[in-house]
């Protein structure tokens, strides 16, 4: 999981899963490394998979698409 180090240019928020759509063939790649610069990488272990996975079933959820959801709202809980 990535997430921006200064929420200034992130929206307001704090977690980020969009690093690895950095590259779109519009952006060079000096803009690229600024982006990936500003990022900062947090660990997801088991017991935050496991937390994830407590969060999907209490609200019924699942695929992958809820499955990464519910990484972010763990590792933003934890900042």
């Amino acid at each position: 999981m990535a997430r921006p180090r200064s929420p200034g240019r992130s929206r307001g928020g704090r977690v980020s899963d969009d690093a690895g759509e950095a590259y779109d063939g519009r952006t060079t790649e000096q803009r690229g490394d600024w982006v990936l610069s500003r990022l900062e990488v947090a660990d997801i272990g088991k017991d935050e998979a496991r937390r994830a996975r407590r969060l999907l079933a209490d609200a019924e959820l699942h695929g992958h698409k809820y499955a990464i959801h519910a990484l972010l709202a763990v590792v933003a809980r934890q900042q």
